[in-house]
């Protein structure tokens, strides 16, 4: 009977203290994992130096409008690199942004074409600017929104089998500075370009690790990522509070509608495609 009573106390005391351990180490868990991730530095230079919305112009001064829509491209970069050095008179460059995103290159250059734009450069996002469009936007002097609005979800990724696949670290670390270094060109912060890029980047009460950050109209005006909401073009042009302005949209050339095509990367992928068929069958057949 003792011996039975013994065994027992020992079984029960075994349970309790693998109780105990499971609660600590789950505790001890939760803890590691809410310190895990990435936290980057805030940026020094968010103070005041955001360029003021309205534009400082004579009267009838010229406003030009891009479309930034549709896949992002090698086509479009040319495009948008023509319209800034064709009008570096004009009071205000505005950059109408609907894109879900696309090539990592072609957002390079267009990022680069309009940081080094003369007139100031106004991106309204109506109503997305995700991935690709992040960068493109985040690169102008001011950033608009429209209602219910989205910016963000800027991790690079490459195609493979017909499906999104995730890039290397070293691709991930590249985009990540690249956002932030933009972001902060213009006087905003680059620890949120930067959780637009990496899951694992961690800003308290803003996002947690494990999670890609995307922004709506709201939260972007909150976190000074976006200069303010508008319903339009109208109400962005009232805004810039120029007198009869002088409006220009500019317009794909035959020569840039065919590149956007070709370059697309849906297109450009089938293209290779058939290319290396053909030479698999001039390899099979020649005589």
């Amino acid at each position: 009977t003792n011996s039975r009573l013994s065994f027992r106390g020992f079984l029960v005391a075994c349970m309790i203290l693998c109780c105990a351990e499971a609660a600590f180490g789950q505790k001890g868990d939760d803890k590691d994992d809410a310190d895990s991730g990435y936290r980057p530095a805030p940026s020094a230079n968010v103070d005041g130096d955001v360029q003021a919305l309205p534009i400082d112009a004579p009267p009838g001064s010229k406003v030009v409008v891009v479309a930034i829509d549709r896949t992002v491209e090698l086509g479009l970069a040319a495009f948008v690199r023509r319209a800034v050095e064709d009008n570096p008179d004009a009071a205000a460059i505005i950059l109408e942004v609907n894109t879900l995103g696309g090539r990592v290159d072609a957002a390079i250059q267009i990022r680069d074409a309009i940081l080094e734009a003369k007139p100031r450069t106004v991106a309204f996002i109506h109503p997305r600017a995700i991935s690709a469009g992040a960068l493109i936007s985040l690169a102008c002097d001011n950033v608009l929104m429209s209602e219910g609005a989205t910016i963000g979800a800027a991790t690079p990724v490459q195609a493979g089998g017909g499906q999104a696949e995730a890039v290397g670290e070293k691709m991930v670390s590249y985009m990540r500075a690249e956002m932030r270094s933009t972001a902060e060109a213009n006087g905003r912060r680059g620890d949120i370009a930067e959780a637009m890029v990496d899951r694992e980047v961690v800003i308290d009460g803003v996002v947690e690790a494990g999670k890609l950050l995307t922004l709506d109209t709201d939260q972007a005006i909150k976190l000074g990522m976006a200069d303010g909401r508008f319903k339009d073009l109208d109400a962005v042009l009232e805004a810039l509070t120029l007198e009869n302005p002088s409006l220009v949209t500019s317009e794909l050339n035959w020569g840039e509608e065919i590149a956007r095509w070709l370059t697309e990367p849906t297109v450009s992928g089938l293209l290779l495609s058939i290319g290396m068929l053909g030479l698999m069958i001039a390899f099979y057949t020649r005589t």
